[in-house]
């Protein structure tokens, strides 16, 4: 009996992590069947849960909003990569080869974390990441839940 290939979990960026958490985002469904349709946990980087926090944080209230992604990192539901130095370092680059898009330092780790796992698979609703490219020209694949 053959075994299917273990796939690593895809990394998210700040827009479907804040839908996720958010059930009154307009993409909360889209990104709770991104989450059904892949394996595994959410796994992002530190870049990514300081741009969600400040968006979560918006509202009359910021710690009700910015309190669930809190405690789903406390309770391991969502895997949050160490920004190291490599890591940060090819984060800088990019955000150098593409500042006419621009790319921010959130979605510039999230490429970098796509490398370094070499898991192409990045769930987000963000159009930027169909011009972003691996170091080696790859692209990514984009997973928004639309299915």
């Amino acid at each position: 009996m053959r075994s299917r290939p273990s796939r690593k979990p895809p990394p998210w960026p700040p827009a479907p992590l804040v839908a996720l958490i958010d059930p009154h985002d307009a993409r909360h469904r889209a990104a709770t069947r991104a989450l059904r349709d892949e394996p595994g946990r959410v796994v992002t980087t530190w870049a990514v849960i300081t741009e969600a926090l400040y968006l979560l944080g918006r509202g009359h209230d910021p710690w009700y909003g910015q309190q669930p992604l809190v405690e789903r990192i406390g309770l391991r539901g969502i895997v949050v990569d160490d920004f190291t130095v490599d890591l940060g370092a090819r984060s800088l680059a990019l955000m150098q080869t593409y500042a006419d898009v621009p790319m921010s330092l959130a979605d510039a780790s999230l490429v970098a974390l796509a490398e370094q796992r070499r898991e192409l698979r990045i769930v987000t609703f963000d159009s930027d990441f169909r011009v972003y490219r691996t170091g080696d020209g790859q692209p990514l694949v984009l997973l928004d839940g639309a299915g």
